[in-house]
């Protein structure tokens, strides 16, 4: 597996709660561990070549943008499914590609906070509740649409919102 990260300053993750050094915390090592990772400029036309041909040998693309900004840059699932037909493209985003706030940025917090599952996960004391993460499901989609990949050769693409409006 292999995170891009943005130049300079990489996932916002890396800073998030207790900071282990300046480049990483627990927060960013739970989610990350043994990932490989690379910094990419994929608004630059090397960036996006470097994104299309690293896509042309994957099994899965996972991305979190908002809708439409990955079309814009020449990495949107047409584009790289047409360099990659076996390519299982998988898009996260804070409400999904539709509805009235598809535009909107968001990440998890907000989507526990306004859906009303960050109350049910407890408080100190009490017993905590687990729920699916848009990431675990995205993962489970992921999964079985490359099972299904290597069985049809067909393309997958798959749309995880956090919240639906």
């Amino acid at each position: 597996m292999i995170k891009v990260e943005r130049p300079g300053s990489g996932d916002a993750g890396r800073q998030h709660a207790t900071v282990l050094d300046e480049h990483q915390s627990g927060y960013f090592l739970q989610l990350h561990m043994g990932k490989r990772g690379v910094s990419v400029n994929m608004k630059d036309a090397r960036g996006r070549e470097f994104m299309q041909r690293l896509c042309d040998s994957a099994d899965v693309f996972i991305e979190n943008y908002r809708p439409g900004a990955l079309e814009k840059l020449g990495l949107g699932y047409a584009e790289l499914a047409a360099r990659n037909p076996r390519l299982v493209y998988c898009s996260i985003s804070a409400y999904g590609h539709t509805g009235p706030d598809a535009h909107r940025a968001g990440f998890g917090l907000i989507a526990e906070a306004k859906s009303g599952i960050m109350q049910m996960i407890g408080t100190p004391g009490s017993v905590r509740r687990c729920f699916a993460s848009r990431s675990a499901t995205c993962t489970r989609t992921s999964t079985r649409s490359l099972r299904s990949t290597r069985r049809c050769s067909g393309v997958s693409e798959a749309d995880a919102a956090s919240i639906s409006t």
